[in-house]
């Protein structure tokens, strides 16, 4: 039987949700308190300020990537390209059905602009990190001659690209009213497929 959430889980999910409704700024602890059914000054004996609960926020987003996202790049690397390729961007799929993980991200996005420590989140856990992984993988495919000789790191940033843009995109929209990410199964197939002709990738090598 699962357990039920006790008040400090209460607490953090209650600020998630008060926090993507109404933005960071505008909600109080006072405001927490009550929505969870606990006496104000019970609150802090879990989370010291907002500032806590944001940066709780940011950890449960980076646990996410780096549980559910960051090992496929390495789990399936003896996948073809297309596998290869197909299988990480599934992972970041699933991680994003959790619905907390949508509205963190829509939060996220927001605070960018007046929090370092979330900027420094989205910049090293969202970009350069996966961007790391995908020229180690896009220099193996060089070497191998699996792909058509290019600068991988700029063939790193062009793939993941799209993927950025869709995150916010997305984040967007649920700050906007919208209950899930989009998915465009078509539209995704489609970038893939354009990356694997412009880029020449094979599913064996040719040394």
């Amino acid at each position: 039987m699962r357990k039920a959430p006790g008040n400090k889980e209460k607490i953090f999910y209650t600020a998630v949700k008060l926090f993507a409704q109404k933005g960071y700024a505008p909600v109080t602890m006072r405001e927490i308190a009550a929505e969870v059914g606990i006496k104000a000054a019970s609150i802090y004996n879990h989370y010291d300020s907002k500032e806590s609960l944001l940066t709780a926020m940011v950890e449960y987003f980076r646990d996410a990537l780096n549980s559910q996202v960051f090992p496929s790049f390495e789990e399936l690397r003896s996948l073809p390209p297309r596998e290869y390729l197909l299988g990480t961007m599934n992972s970041t799929e699933r991680m994003f059905t959790d619905p907390v993980l949508r509205e963190i991200s829509a939060i996220l996005v927001k605070e960018q602009f007046t929090n370092k420590t979330v900027r420094l989140l989205l910049l090293t856990e969202l970009i350069q990190k996966p961007r790391e992984a995908l020229t180690e993988y896009f220099t193996s495919m060089i070497s191998g001659g699996r792909m058509k000789q290019i600068n991988p790191t700029l063939a790193a940033k062009e793939y993941h690209a799209y993927f950025i843009y869709r995150f916010y995109e997305n984040s967007l929209r649920i700050d906007s009213g919208a209950q899930e990410f989009y998915k465009d199964e078509d539209e995704q197939a489609a970038h893939l497929n354009l990356f694997l002709e412009h880029f020449q990738l094979e599913d064996t090598d040719k040394k």
